[in-house]
């Protein structure tokens, strides 16, 4: 499902026009990156939960050239599904 369908299907589920579930729909998106990005979380019940995650700097390697190089920390959004979200999607 793209962002489209997404809107065309709220839409139609509550019988508005497209432009007006593109705004409801960009609204929660806006709120819910911008939440994460000051480091907080998002939790909706029977969904689940955006939060953000720090990757703890580490050492890799150049696959060119197998010298070691110096990876930085890293703050990643991430997204843990809810016990009945997860019961869904395993047709439990």
């Amino acid at each position: 499902m793209t962002k489209k369908d997404l809107i065309k299907s709220v839409a139609d589920m509550q019988e508005i026009p497209q432009t007006d579930a593109k705004e409801i729909v960009d609204a929660i998106l806006d709120s819910i990156m911008e939440t994460v990005a000051e480091g907080e979380e998002v939790v909706i019940n029977g969904f689940g939960k955006f939060f953000p995650k720090v990757r703890a700097a580490r050492k890799g390697r150049n696959p060119q050239t197998g010298a070691e190089i110096d990876i930085q920390e890293k703050t990643l959004a991430a997204f843990k599904p809810q016990k009945a979200f997860a019961d869904l999607v395993n047709g439990d």
